[in-house]
């Protein structure tokens, strides 16, 4: 009876272990060739290659997770131009809304002060108002003449941007581009004036000045609510 025997034969090394490495003239292993050939021979080569892909994928990923889409960029941009048109709408109808209280006071102080020089000098002045400002005029034999220039106080006076609404009497007073040629309030001599109500507004704020005048010559200024009808 025949009897088989088998040997068990040893693993097949792989093609990088098989190649012979690269021999110097010497007959030594170069060093380079001798580090791959270690390399090659490393039986935790494939693990290591396929964790290093592994981290390279995984890596990528996460670069592309945290990105921002461009519907977002979009987004940001939108909110953006949003808070400064309303930041730049803020900063407009702040500085309004001092420079028409401050053309409301300088107004009221210096009709004051044509008032007492009207009464001091025995002389009527008059007041005009057009869209851009307003004027002082003295009555000097039968006309209307504007303050000379020496009367630095009282001089030609223009204003940007406001909006004023002038009534007499009841009676609503138009304000044309022009001065005309009589005042619309007078300052007399005997310490009285043209009862009158003059609004100043600005813009598109929510609030306006109203200036009023007594009889008696009295004036007052207060802040009132709401837009002024030009």
């Amino acid at each position: 009876m025949a009897i088989s025997t088998s040997i068990r034969s040893a693993p097949t090394a792989s093609p990088v272990a098989k190649a012979r490495p690269r021999m110097s003239a010497t007959g030594k292993i170069e060093r380079g060739n001798l580090r791959c050939l270690r390399l090659a021979r490393n039986p935790l080569l494939p693990h290591m290659i396929s964790s290093r892909n592994h981290f390279f994928a995984r890596r990528r990923d996460r670069n592309f997770a945290t990105g921002f889409t461009l519907i977002e960029l979009l987004v940001v941009v939108v909110i953006v131009a949003v808070l400064a048109a309303a930041l730049t709408l803020s900063i407009g109808s702040a500085g309004g809304a001092r420079q028409l209280e401050h053309e409301a006071e300088k107004l009221q102080a210096l009709l004051t002060h044509a008032c007492e020089q009207a009464e001091l000098g025995g002389r009527e002045i008059g007041l005009s108002f057009a869209k851009d400002g307003y004027g002082f005029s003295r009555f000097e034999g039968d006309l209307w003449r504007p303050l000379k220039l020496g009367n630095e106080e009282l001089r030609r006076r223009h204003w940007n941007g406001i909006i004023p609404s002038l009534q007499r009497n009841g009676t609503r007073i138009s304000v044309l581009t022009d001065l005309p040629d009589k005042p619309q309030l007078v300052c007399f001599s005997s310490g009285e004036i043209t009862p009158f109500e003059l609004d100043l507004g600005f813009g598109e704020l929510d609030v306006y000045y109203k200036l009023t005048g007594q009889p008696n010559g009295a004036l007052k200024l207060a802040m009132v609510n709401g837009h002024v009808r030009p």
